[in-house]
């Protein structure tokens, strides 16, 4: 492989290769989608599963339950090229542009505790999958973006209760600056990692791993290809020994200092720096040499929470009843189907955590520091989908001169933020939207705003619509939409116009603020729709498409298309007041309450709505996050809600636990 060659005929070699624990990483463009992504490599060998390949795709298929996690990089596509022994796999995911923590200067207490909190709810639920990362380090946590960072390579994953690690016939790794006394005696368990989480914090604020200091300076950073020494597996090994004085005496010293620091590396002894200051008490039970003396992954964060002062949990959004009804949410991008010899279940796809090794590699390497000007263009000001705040879009105060403003932060899906404008004589939803969907084939648009084109649009159903079309992030765009509830004649256009303008200021600058506080843990927002269905449920569709799913933005939406009639199903997340019983025929799925609306969603259609997670707002208003499943097409209502059904119920089964 060389530079420019093209993969799968979408993914365009720009950099590499560099070595990438056990295959070649590149950086490439996606021509399809115009985003840099980072490319693992790894070919068929003579000797099986005991080849690099067969060990990435075991990995692959291992990790596919964390596809779509909040704090551990995203795989996007996997490609098998040739056959046999020609056989090559390559593995497309996401590229942090930010860079790995490995190298930093010092951080405040409060950011490395902060960023530690984020990386202990990963490991949470890696240990409920019975997973044991064994190798967290500062090297493999990397920043998408200026407040959310994510935890890379899991390749030495070990599993829990079981004598082996993710990728077959090899010993447990790690790094021995970070590993826990048990791993390096080889019985990880999953307090080990809250050992290792807590030298890396402790890395971030003073600038080196809590060991004593003559133990960093023989072994740290003791980082090998996979991040491996052998020697502290070794519990009866023996240093060499040197002859009679000059040099041979010098050998035989080092050989006993040696010795005595795998023996303190064992035993777990640490040497916390006096600058980690008000986590002392919280690295220093997360240090302790015996894992039983350890908080486990969800008490360490909540204990780095509290250094970092963070703020409380979420409660939820106030919703109201009108959002009832209203269309999905555009599902225009396409995504690149998972060849089957690459992928462990149609639903699944491929593991995000196979994406891991190849992160911690490209993070932290100056070989992808530059690249072209439409590589830089993936970033943009948007950033990560699901941390990007919509409501920064907006400035409320600038509609208040068409009546009584309400901005409402949670209402719908989660890519809005709405404006209720209020008169004497009408109300108006002035509502932005994030979009990732292709750009129009117009000669160009109406009008700019610094790098943002501005194009009317004709919405259907009235109203007034602005579309946004940043230059620097050809990935993502905004919709602005005035609609009016109601009778009277508002000044639609007018208050379209003067949020597009604020909204495509802000698309100028260089990255719009993310949400705070984020979205709670058990929120729709953190998992992806379009793995809720597999290819079996969709077979309830005829003719249904189920490679090629139209996907809404960060994954909060998805759509199937039917290749024989003009039938689509379509999953949409959505935050309201459930219908009662009188609106609805009520039902349960999964223990769920759902609710069937006969005409939910347009006359040819049928919507099933699913609760996901009910809660009282801020304002002790009932909410609740729901799952909206809408099949339409040509058949009768009665048919179009017998498949509805069937997909709620499907999809209801692969909701998380709330």
């Amino acid at each position: 492989m060389r530079l420019g060659d093209v993969i799968d005929g979408r993914y365009r070699l720009v950099e590499g290769p560099v070595p990438g624990g056990r295959g070649q990483v590149w950086l490439a463009y996606d021509e399809e989608l115009r985003q840099q992504v980072a490319l693992k490599h790894a070919r068929a060998e003579r000797g099986g599963a005991d080849g690099d390949f067969a060990r990435l795709r075991a990995e692959a298929r291992a990790l596919a339950r964390f596809r779509g996690h909040p704090h551990v990089v995203t795989l996007y596509d996997a490609v098998r090229t040739g056959d046999g022994e020609d056989a090559e796999c390559w593995l497309v995911m996401e590229y942090a542009r930010g860079g790995s923590l490995a190298g930093r200067p010092r951080m405040a207490v409060a950011e490395a505790a902060g960023f530690g909190a984020q990386i202990a709810g990963a490991l949470a639920d890696l240990h409920a999958e019975g997973l044991v990362h064994c190798d967290v380090k500062p090297g493999n946590v990397v920043l998408a973006d200026d407040a959310t960072v994510k935890l890379t390579d899991l390749d030495a994953a070990h599993r829990c209760g079981g004598a082996e690690t993710i990728t077959p016939s090899r010993r447990v790794s790690y790094t021995p600056d970070y590993a826990a006394p048990e791993v390096i005696r080889g019985s990880p368990v999953p307090k080990s990692d809250v050992f290792s989480l807590a030298a890396t914090v402790h890395e971030m604020i003073a600038g080196r791993p809590p060991r004593e200091p003559a133990a960093v300076a023989a072994y740290g950073p003791a980082s090998t290809g996979d991040g491996h020494d052998g020697n502290l597996n070794d519990e009866d090994g023996e240093g060499g020994e040197g002859g009679e004085g000059g040099e041979g005496g010098d050998s035989a010293r080092d050989a006993v200092d040696e010795r005595i620091r795998r023996l303190k590396f064992r035993r777990g002894a640490v040497d916390p720096d006096d600058a980690v200051g008000p986590l002392r008490d919280a690295l220093a039970r997360m240090l302790a040499a015996r894992p039983e003396d350890r908080p486990d992954a969800l008490e360490a964060q909540a204990l780095l929470a509290e250094a970092a002062g963070a703020p409380g949990a979420r409660r939820g959004p106030r919703v109201t009843d009108r959002d009832r009804g209203r269309g999905a949410s555009r599902l225009l991008r396409r995504l690149h189907p998972v060849p089957q010899a690459c992928r462990r279940h149609p639903r699944a796809a491929v593991a995000a955590g196979a994406a891991l090794a190849v992160l911690a590699v490209l993070a932290c390497t100056p070989l992808f520091s530059g690249g072209t000007e439409r590589h830089r263009e993936a970033g943009g000001p948007v950033g990560d989908p699901r941390t990007a705040d919509p409501c920064a879009l907006l400035k409320p105060s600038r509609l208040a001169r068409f009546g009584d403003i309400e901005l409402d932060r949670d209402y719908g899906n989660f890519d809005r933020c709405d404006v209720i404008v209020t008169s004497a004589r009408s109300e108006v939803d002035v509502e932005v939207e994030f979009g990732s969907g292709p750009r129009p084939e117009s000669a160009g648009p109406a009008r700019t705003v610094g790098a943002v084109g501005v194009v009317p649009e004709s919405p259907e159903g009235g109203g007034c619509d602005r579309r946004l079309l940043p230059s620097r992030d050809k990935r993502h765009d905004v919709t602005v939409s005035a609609q009016q509830d109601g009778h009277g004649r508002a000044p639609l256009c007018a208050m379209a116009d003067v949020a597009a303008d604020q909204a495509a200021r802000a698309l100028n600058t260089r990255r719009l603020p993310r949400r705070s506080p984020p979205l709670p843990h058990d929120s729709l927002a953190r998992h992806d729709a379009c793995t809720l269905l597999d290819g079996r449920a969709l077979s309830a569709v005829p003719g249904v498409d189920a490679a090629h799913p139209d996907v809404g933005f960060a994954h909060w939406s998805c759509g199937w298309h039917s290749t024989t009639s003009d039938t689509e199903a379509k999953l949409r997340y959505d935050r309201g007041e459930p219908p009662s019983g009188e609106d609805a025929r009520a039902t349960r799925f999964g223990g769920r309450d759902a609710f069937v609306l006969g005409d939910g969603d347009g006359p040819d259609s049928c919507l099933v709505l699913v609760v996901h997670r009910s809660y009282r707002d801020e304002h002790g208003e009932r909410a609740a996050e729901m799952l909206h499943v809408v099949v339409d097409g040509p058949q009768s209502r009665r048919a179009l809600c017998s498949t509805a059904t069937r997909l709620a119920r499907s999809a209801a089964a692969q909701l998380p636990r709330a």
